[in-house]
């Protein structure tokens, strides 16, 4: 798994230096140990070994910049930044959570064991449950406002590696599995299930275009 990290990242970023160098410049150089114990403390347990080499190789992206390397909106953040925002979202939310939830279930209130991983810089937090169960390590969205945002985004930090990976090299849409778990969660009403395609500005910057779940060419 860390090694599956470590090649799918590095692919990643070769892909931007190479296609989207303004976008590659704001990656950070590696987490310091301190601040991935500081984070592995304040949790009261060891991060999980695929998140801790991921912060191993890249410090998440320059504070405030508004570059989205996930899809749709988010920009990887910093452990530091990831500390201050998991505490920043516990002191807000009052609601009550249950200690017996399991992973990838919905949850009202910002859970002790949701890791912040990255933000869109609008309310919104990407984040890794590491609650208990199958889905332990999948990837949520979490909206200041409306709670979970609307179910599991990414089963593992390597599986949202791979969709980024792929659809920077490949061309394949983003987020196909998410939108198709939303329409059918949602199946009789109309819901918003997008997928996303990668992109580069004319300055150089990564960015991510919508389309209907049905145009995948």
């Amino acid at each position: 798994m860390v090694d599956e990290v470590e090649g799918l990242w590095r692919t990643i970023v070769d892909w931007l230096r190479s296609h989207a160098p303004a976008t590659a410049a704001h990656i950070r150089p590696p987490a310091s140990g301190e601040a991935l114990s500081s984070l592995a403390a304040a949790l009261g347990r060891t991060l999980p070994a695929d998140l801790h080499r991921w912060w191993q190789l890249a410090d998440g992206m320059t504070v405030g910049v508004l570059d989205p390397l996930i899809p749709s909106l988010y920009t990887p953040l910093p452990v530091a930044e990831a500390l201050k925002n998991r505490q920043f979202s516990l002191s807000l939310d009052q609601e009550s959570t249950d200690a017996d939830e399991v992973a990838g279930a919905p949850s009202y209130g910002f859970h002790p064991l949701f890791v912040p991983i990255a933000e869109d810089h609008c309310g919104q937090t990407m984040f890794i449950d590491l609650r208990e169960g199958s889905q332990h390590g999948c990837i949520g969205v979490w909206d200041h406002e409306s709670a979970w945002d609307d179910g599991v985004y990414w089963e593992s930090l390597s599986d949202m590696l791979t969709d980024v990976r792929d659809a920077l090299v490949h061309g394949r849409p983003a987020l196909v599995a998410h939108a198709e778990r939303r329409l059918q969660h949602f199946a009789g009403h109309a819901v918003d299930a997008s997928i996303w395609r990668a992109a580069v500005d004319s300055a150089g910057r990564l960015a991510w275009t919508p389309q209907e779940v049905g145009s995948r060419r």
